[in-house]
């Protein structure tokens, strides 16, 4: 088995990222998609707009893992060179690709705008190297190979066109290199991550329950007579309010771990939520998709979270990539930041069938009263949801909220 074959680094470009102007978010939805495939991330790096530094850092990321990310340095200015430090290492000269600089001069035509000299710098790429299009900007990434094997995969900065090149080639691209490295037995899938996801126990009780519970597990395997597959890699991650158990598999340990995550799911019942990549939206949304269909609109009187809630449903919509769902809300949900009023609908509002559903607060700042049509449920939030009037507040006001009206 080629270890190294499972194994990709992720490399992010730009002054702004290591000044701390903004935030790599490139690496994290990189990385999250990759270890779904089966990859080991090996390491995130960023580095300013440093040639030295972005060939020192290429040329040790090509030794070590076989996929090398690198975002960002595609664009039209004096520090955009990315792609002739990537050449450097590739040990490639640049070519003009023609087609490259017509995409630029349809989009920009389009929009009404005329291509300048400098652009033509992005049409520039190794020789032999597989061209990702990118529909979301003027700037196309490219697939190119070292010497020593590695896959360098260089892409432009803006995280929106990162996704739409996955999404149009090169997820294919890396699924097709698992596929044949597979059947040539020397790629092993580095390790299988399980994630249960909890909400309203704290971190620390968690992991204490959730280790008591290897522990007896492992004892109950050894005192069965079976063989000892070695205890899985645990970890956890605490945002609110959410409490997530990571658990790693080893190929050998999945169905074990499978097992595992099954006991934790009945041990904790009262906190678990979901798993791996379920989200606590995704039952709403498609209850807004069928409404919607039906010409039914969505009313929801929202007096907590100062209509956050919309932002959470549009955010789970643009990362299933599913724009049907983005569309639904627009027609049909309508948030007003505010108490349902006492009085009836008017008239004129009876010909549109409408489901109202409501947030607000109950009893006390730790009550929250969650409304939906013909019933209303009282929930009584654990002390780690703080006063529902603070960020952190609203965050456990959201989930539950979608998690009562997507049961109903």
């Amino acid at each position: 088995m080629n270890d190294r074959a499972s194994k990709a680094a992720v490399l992010a470009v730009g002054t702004e990222i290591t000044d701390g102007q903004i935030s790599d978010r490139n690496s994290q939805w990189l990385s999250s998609r990759l270890v779904g495939m089966g990859f080991e991330i090996d390491q995130h790096r960023a580095v300013p707009d440093d040639r030295e530094k972005i060939i020192t850092a290429l040329s040790e990321f090509s030794g070590r893992a076989a996929w090398v990310f690198v975002t960002g340095g595609l664009g039209p200015t004096s520090d955009d060179f990315t792609r002739e430090c990537v050449a450097e290492v590739l040990e490639a000269t640049l070519e003009w690709h023609e087609p490259s600089w017509k995409d630029i001069t349809d989009r920009l035509t389009a929009r009404g705008a005329v291509a300048t000299e400098n652009q033509k710098q992005q049409c520039f790429f190794p020789k032999k190297s597989h061209i990702l299009k990118n529909t979301r900007g003027t700037a196309h990434g490219f697939i190119g190979v070292s010497k020593s094997g590695a896959r360098i995969v260089s892409l432009p900065g803006p995280p929106l066109e990162i996704e739409a090149i996955w999404r149009d080639g090169l997820q294919a691209e890396i699924e097709k290199y698992v596929f044949e490295t597979t059947a040539q037995g020397n790629f092993r899938p580095a390790r299988r991550l399980t994630i249960v996801r909890t909400m309203g126990l704290g971190e620390g009780a968690l992991a204490h329950g959730v280790e008591a519970l290897i522990d007896r597990a492992m004892v109950k395997r050894a005192a069965e007579g079976l063989p000892s597959l070695g205890r899985p890699e645990l970890g956890y991650r605490a945002h609110a309010p959410y409490v997530e158990v990571k658990i790693w598999a080893l190929a050998t340990q999945e169905n074990w771990v499978e097992q595992l995550s099954e006991e934790i799911c009945r041990e904790f019942k009262d906190y678990v939520v979901n798993r791996n990549d379920e989200d606590a939206a995704d039952l709403f949304l498609e209850k807004i998709l069928v409404d919607d269909r039906k010409g039914i609109k969505i009313r929801i009187f929202d007096s907590i979270t100062r209509g956050a809630i919309l932002q959470r449903l549009h955010e789970r919509a643009a990362q299933l990539n599913r724009s049907e769902l983005t569309e639904a809300i627009d027609r049909s949900v309508l948030v007003t930041v505010s108490l349902a009023p006492a009085t009836p609908a008017s008239p004129a509002e009876t010909s549109i069938q409408v489901r109202e559903y409501g947030l607000s607060v109950g009893k006390d700042e730790l009550t929250l009263e969650i409304e939906m049509p013909d019933e209303v449920s009282t929930v009584n939030l654990p002390k780690l949801a703080q006063s529902l009037r603070s960020d952190r507040g609203r965050k456990w006001a959201i989930e539950f909220a979608l998690l009562e009206w997507g049961n109903a």
